[in-house]
């Protein structure tokens, strides 16, 4: 509460000459905000990766995959040592594989038993 009062009499009051306090008051909150909203967006961006690289951990043989560029196919081959998978798309009389980095994929659907 004596924060606020303070912000609000330095928004008020003309400056004076002698009491610099309330500008130093005022850069400090700001400096405040600006370090939560750092470290806010930080957490968030590390639980979004986190998720990400569980996904990716998470990819069997058959799995259905959506690339960034919208390819879906099924997961034939998985190679960690050189991080790429291969994916099976096409229709029945017509298949090709391709080869993708991990980091190109954007969603897995589980095989179904």
């Amino acid at each position: 509460m004596l924060l606020f009062n303070l912000l609000e009499q330095a928004a008020t009051d003309p400056p004076k000459e002698g009491n610099p306090i309330t500008s130093y008051i005022i850069m400090g909150v700001l400096f405040v905000l600006i370090i939560v909203f750092f470290i806010f967006s930080s957490r968030q961006n590390k639980k979004k990766q986190k998720q990400q690289q569980e996904m990716i951990n998470g990819i069997k043989k058959g799995d259905t995959i959506t690339t960034i560029g919208g390819i879906i196919g099924a997961v034939v081959e998985i190679n960690d040592d050189k991080n790429y998978i291969v994916l099976e798309t096409g229709t029945s009389d017509n298949k090709m594989t391709i080869k993708f980095d991990k980091a190109a994929i954007y969603k897995v659907d589980p095989k179904k038993d």
